[in-house]
C-alpha cells in the first residue's frame, strides 16, 4: 500500500542502516509506529540480524488507526530513523550479542553514549581535578577584585548584572525570533532601555549618598539634586518608546514580553539594590556571604561524593537526582564551621571592616575605629545552660575560656571571642 516515493525512501534508509551495527539502534530511540498515509502505516523496528545489520520492515495497519494522519508525522519519523542510523560510525561488533548492553564505541560521538557509559568515562578523579582548578581560578579572580578596591568590586557587580540580564532576556528572544525580527521594531532596544532605567534609579541614590557623606565631593551636590528628576525623565522616555512600538497584531505578545523583562529586572537589579552600600560599608559584608556560598557548595559536593546515599537512601529533590541528603547535611555543617572561623579571620583586617566614602582607582590603606561588632568581647553565659547541655558538650564550643563555679555553687561559662 506504500507509494513509490515511500518505498524509495525506505529502501534508501535500509541501505544506510545495513552499514551500521545494531549496537545502538534501539526501538526506544525511535517511534515504533508512525503513519505514512491515510490507508497504510509504517512500523519502524530495528533488530540485530545474524550479520549484525539493522533492518527496517514495513507492515500494514488498520484503517481505524490512520484516519487523522499527516505527511508531517511521516517526515518526522523518517528523519528520526535517518538521524539514528547516522549517529554511529561502522563498527566491528556484530552478531546477536551486539545490543544495548554492549556499550558504545570509543570512537563514537559523545551524544551516542548512554548515561551509564558517560559516568564511567568521567572518573571521579578527573571531576575533582576540574572542579579544583576552576574553583581556584574563580576564587583567585574574586580575590584580585577584592583587594583592588571598592570601585573595582562595584564595577564587577555592574557587569555581572549586565551579563545576567542579557542571558535571561535572550532566552525568550531566541524563542520568538521569527516574530520579533519581522514584526516588532526596537524590541531589544526597549528591553535595554528598561534595564538602563532600573540601573540609574537604583544606583544613583547610592552615588548621591556617597557624595553627601564625603566633604571633598560636595562640589557635586549641585548636580546631585537633579538625580530624581533625571531618573523620572529616563523612565518617561522608556515608557513612551515602549507604547509607540506596540503592534496591533502582537500587542498581547509584547505585553507578555514586557512583564518578563520587569520580572528579570526584579531578579537582577531589584534584589541587589543595596549591595553597593554593603561594599562601601565594609568589604566583609560583601565578601563573607559570597565565601559562605562557596564553602557551602564545596562542602556539599565533598560530602555528597564521599557519603552520598550511604546512610540515607531517600531522594533529596526530584529536579536534581544527583543531590543527596548527606551532601545537604554536610554542606550545612561545613558552612557553619567555616562561617565561625572565617568571620573571625576577616575581622582582623581593617581593609575588610572599615567603611569608606571615596571613589578611588588606587585606594590607600584604610584606617578607622573598629565597630564593636568586630572587637573581641567576653560573654558570660548563665548556669542554666548546664541544665540543657552536659559539661563535656559545652567544652567543645570554640573559644571557651573557662568553666567555673560562683558563690552559689552554680556553674558559669566564660567565652572569649567576637560577637
Amino acid at each position: 500500500n506504500l507509494s513509490d516515493d515511500d518505498e524509495c525512501t525506505l529502501k534508501s534508509l535500509q541501505k544506510k542502516a545495513s552499514k551500521r551495527t545494531s549496537s545502538h539502534l534501539q526501538t526506544s530511540d525511535i517511534s515504533s509506529y508512525a503513519t505514512v498515509s491515510k490507508d497504510s502505516t509504517v512500523a519502524l523496528t530495528v533488530a540485530a540480524a545474524d550479520a549484525g545489520a539493522a533492518k527496517i520492515t514495513t507492515t500494514s495497519a488498520p484503517e481505524t488507526e490512520t484516519e487523522n494522519t499527516t505527511e508531517t508525522e511521516k517526515s518526522l519519523v523518517l528523519a528520526s530513523v535517518a538521524e539514528i542510523s547516522a549517529t554511529e560510525p561502522p563498527s566491528s561488533v556484530s552478531g546477536p550479542s551486539a545490543g544495548p548492553s554492549a556499550g558504545p564505541s570509543t570512537t563514537g560521538p559523545r551524544r551516542a553514549m548512554s548515561n551509564e557509559s558517560i559516568k564511567k568515562d568521567e572518573s571521579k578523579l578527573k571531576k575533582m581535578l576540574v572542579r579544583l582548578l576552576s574553583g581556584v581560578l574563580m576564587v583567585s579572580v574574586f580575590l584580585l577584585f577584592l583587594f583592588s578596591g571598592h570601585f573595582y568590586i562595584c564595577t564587577l557587580i555592574f557587569f555581572t548584572e549586565v551579563i545576567l540580564f542579557r542571558e535571561l532576556v535572550k532566552v525568550r528572544y531566541n524563542t520568538w525570533l521569527p516574530i520579533i525580527e519581522n514584526s516588532i521594531p526596537f524590541f531589544r532596544t526597549t528591553q535595554w532601555l528598561w534595564f538602563v532605567t532600573a540601573i540609574f534609579y537604583t544606583y544613583s541614590d547610592f552615588v548621591v549618598d556617597v557624595i553627601k557623606s564625603n566633604t571633598s565631593l560636595h562640589y557635586l551636590l549641585h548636580y546631585a539634586k537633579y538625580q530624581t528628576g533625571l531618573a523620572f525623565l529616563i523612565y518617561n522616555v522608556t515608557f513612551v518608546v515602549t507604547i509607540a512600538t506596540l503592534q496591533k497584531d502582537h500587542i498581547r505578545f509584547q505585553i507578555n514580553q514586557l512583564c518578563w523583562t520587569i520580572l528579570v529586572l526584579c531578579l537582577t537589579v531589584g534584589q541587589l539594590k543595596y549591595i553597593m552600600h554593603n561594599v562601601y560599608n565594609g568589604l566583609i559584608w560583601f565578601a563573607l556571604p559570597i565565601m559562605l556560598v562557596v564553602f557551602n557548595d564545596s562542602f556539599a559536593w565533598l560530602a555528597g561524593i564521599t557519603c552520598g546515599r550511604k546512610f540515607i537512601q531517600k531522594e533529596f529533590v526530584n529536579i536534581s537526582p544527583n543531590k543527596t541528603w548527606e551532601g545537604f547535611i554536610g554542606g550545612g555543617i561545613g558552612t557553619m564551621v567555616a562561617g565561625w572561623h572565617l568571620s573571625r579571620f576577616m575581622a582582623q583586617y581593617t581593609w575588610m571592616v572599615c567603611p569608606t566614602n571615596k571613589f578611588e582607582l588606587f585606594p590607600d590603606k584604610l584606617i578607622c575605629e573598629l565597630d564593636p561588632v568586630f572587637q573581641q568581647a567576653k560573654h558570660i553565659f548563665p548556669h542554666s545552660i548546664f541544665e540543657v547541655f552536659p559539661q563535656f558538650v559545652i567544652k567543645m564550643i570554640p573559644s571557651v575560656v573557662d568553666i567555673c563555679t560562683d558563690t552559689s555553687s552554680m556553674s558559669t561559662m566564660m567565652v572569649d571571642g567576637t560577637t
